[in-house]
């Protein structure tokens, strides 16, 4: 990952194992399949799906909680604000006990019923929007460099769709972005916070699909991808605020 946005952290449960492996088995948690659903509205809004399927193998736990950012601290230790609403969870197809609070900088979803416990594989789908997770560029951004013939007022999205928290390994990661206009250009980068190995990415029409065979613990997914500004309804601009 290539900077502190660590959107969509997630973190199994920090519940104790209870001790009822098989005779000689030790419990191998997974992430089976992340599935991350997309769309940037022309508002600059973006609806997010995420599809996870998790393993919890023998161990007896209470679910997963997911750390949603809501504010990123820039260089300059100003803040660019962009909120999160949960809209839904769900897990197994069916309803789900679900608690989210806000603490510092994030949002917490805790996902499962405190008073039972779950093993083996289960499917979660948690459903969000964020606000304010668009940039405009600027003439002074371009100055830098603009090997993709950028404008200035075109708009970029630069999201880590699936963050660095996760624990285990992630079997199969798969990101679909569609957008409000045609692509100008997206990259995607994967690895440990502050690495840029690269993935598969596509571009098909106002579809961006990202794909990944593993990640490894604590390795974690982002995606670029820049829109002309004509396909937003008004101009993206950033939130920011001082601390």
């Amino acid at each position: 990952m290539t900077r502190a946005l660590r959107v969509f952290l997630a973190l199994v449960l920090a519940s104790i194992a209870l001790g009822v492996l098989a005779p000689g088995a030790q419990a191998a948690e997974r992430i089976r399949q992340f599935v991350v659903e997309a769309t940037v509205n022309p508002d600059g809004s973006m609806n997010v799906v995420e599809r996870v399927t998790y393993d919890f193998d023998f161990g007896q736990r209470h679910g997963i909680y997911r750390l949603l950012p809501v504010w990123d601290e820039l260089p300059d230790g100003s803040r660019w604000i962009h909120p999160v609403t949960v809209e839904d969870v769900m897990a197994d197809a069916g309803s789900v006990p679900y608690e989210v609070t806000q603490t510092g900088a994030y949002l917490e979803v805790k996902i499962g019923d405190p008073n039972v416990t779950i093993t083996g594989i289960h499917d979660y789908v948690i459903s969000y929007t964020v606000e304010g997770g668009m940039r405009g560029l600027t003439a002074g951004d371009l100055a830098a460099g603009n090997p993709y013939g950028f404008t200035a007022g075109d708009a970029e999205l630069y999201w880590d769709f699936i963050g660095d928290g996760w624990g285990v390994d992630i079997y199969q990661a798969q990101v679909i972005v569609e957008g409000p206009g045609r692509v100008l250009a997206a990259q995607c980068y994967s690895g440990y916070y502050g690495e840029t190995a690269g993935c598969n990415d596509r571009i098909s029409g106002l579809r961006v699909t990202v794909r990944k065979g593993l990640l490894f613990p604590y390795q974690g997914l982002t995606a670029v991808i820049a829109y002309p500004g004509s396909a937003f309804t008004t101009p993206p601009v950033q939130r920011i605020e001082a601390m």
